[in-house]
C-alpha cells in the first residue's frame, strides 16, 4: 500500500474561498481538494474533495496533467454540499516526474480554476 517514507510527506492542499456577487445577494462558493504533494509511481492513492454551499449546479473535476497524457481522477456535478474521497493508481515512472495537478469548477455563474503541481517517484528511488 506504500512505503514508509512517502507517508511521513506533506499534502497538497487546495483551498480557495471564491466570492461571487449576484444580483444585491453575495453567495459564497468553496472548495477544497486535498492529494499528497509526493505520490509513489504504481500505488493506490487518494483524493479527497470537498464542495461547500454551491448556490447552482456546478461540475468539479480534478485532472492530473502531462505533455504525455492527461488522466481525469475526479468528476463530479453537484448542486448540494458534497465530501468525497476516491482511490486511483498513480501512473507508473521510471524516475522523478513533477505532473500537474488542475482543479476545475465550473458553472453557469462561477469559473474557478487552479494548477499546482504534484511529485511521482518511483519505487526504486524510495529505497
Amino acid at each position: 500500500m506504500g512505503y514508509p517514507g512517502i507517508r511521513t510527506w506533506t499534502w497538497t492542499l487546495f483551498i480557495w474561498l471564491n466570492w461571487m456577487c449576484v444580483g444585491q445577494a453575495l453567495a459564497k462558493t468553496q472548495y477544497l481538494v486535498a492529494i499528497p504533494a509526493v505520490l509513489e509511481a504504481g500505488a493506490e492513492t487518494k483524493l479527497c474533495a470537498s464542495l461547500l454551499q454551491p448556490n447552482e449546479t456546478l461540475d468539479m473535476t480534478v485532472t492530473l496533467m502531462s505533455q504525455e497524457q492527461n488522466t481525469m481522477l475526479l468528476k463530479e456535478t453537484s448542486s448540494k454540499t458534497f465530501h468525497t474521497c476516491t482511490q486511483f493508481k498513480v501512473p507508473l515512472v521510471q524516475n522523478q516526474v513533477v505532473k500537474k495537478l488542475e482543479v476545475e469548477v465550473r458553472g453557469d455563474n462561477f469559473y474557478s480554476k487552479k494548477v499546482t503541481k504534484v511529485m511521482i517517484k518511483s519505487k526504486s528511488m524510495n529505497q
